[in-house]
């Protein structure tokens, strides 16, 4: 296997956030919010050759993400959400004695839709959240030598697809609610170019 074939390589994350929200606006029991996100983020890709075996030498790194943006609760718990942000995406590899290591960053949308179930000061949610990415920064290391994988056309510069996204909500009062989520951000695409 050479980390430069091109069969399929895609990248997925996990995060834990910790999400602050302002009241927006609430009305008959319907709650609209301003969210902000600071998130710390494990990410790896995964990488399969050209037999569709998956190299598992892949290890992740840990990144971060922000975004902001709103979200909205109805009076029976159907929620919808989106914000736009950025987030760090990488990897690191050994192979034949070298170390390769990726640093990725994206300014995302996404937008999705969920439940909120529970009643009272503690709610706990689900949504699925399509998402949208544009590469704004990619290194790739090999030993010490950097290298500006944009300029080399060997990444993508666009990736999507879906965060899965439980938490908890805990209305501290009327008008701030804090939110705790774990979520899985998996790509449903090659990051690689395809080169032939």
């Amino acid at each position: 296997m050479n980390p430069t074939m091109k069969k399929t390589l895609v990248a997925e994350s996990r995060r834990w956030t910790l999400i602050f929200c302002l009241l927006f606006s609430a009305s008959a029991g319907a709650q609209s919010y301003i969210t902000g996100a600071a998130t710390q983020l494990f990410t790896t890709f995964r990488y399969f050759d050209a037999q569709g075996v998956q190299d598992k030498n892949y290890k992740g790194v840990y990144t971060g993400a922000y975004d902001f943006g709103m979200r909205h609760i109805g009076e029976k718990g159907f929620m919808y959400r989106g914000a736009i942000g950025m987030h760090g995406g990488g990897a690191t590899l050994v192979y034949d004695a070298m170390n390769y290591s990726w640093q990725l960053r994206y300014a995302s949308a996404h937008a999705g839709i969920g439940w909120m179930f529970g009643h009272g000061a503690t709610r706990f949610y689900l949504t699925a959240d399509p998402y949208y990415a544009r590469l704004v920064k990619a290194t790739q290391i090999l030993n010490n030598q950097d290298l500006d994988a944009i300029q080399a056309k060997s990444i993508r510069d666009d990736d999507y697809g879906v965060w899965f996204l439980p938490g908890l909500q805990f209305t501290a009062s009327e008008k701030v609610s804090i939110y705790v989520e774990a979520s899985y951000r998996m790509g449903l695409c090659n990051i690689e170019n395809d080169q032939g």
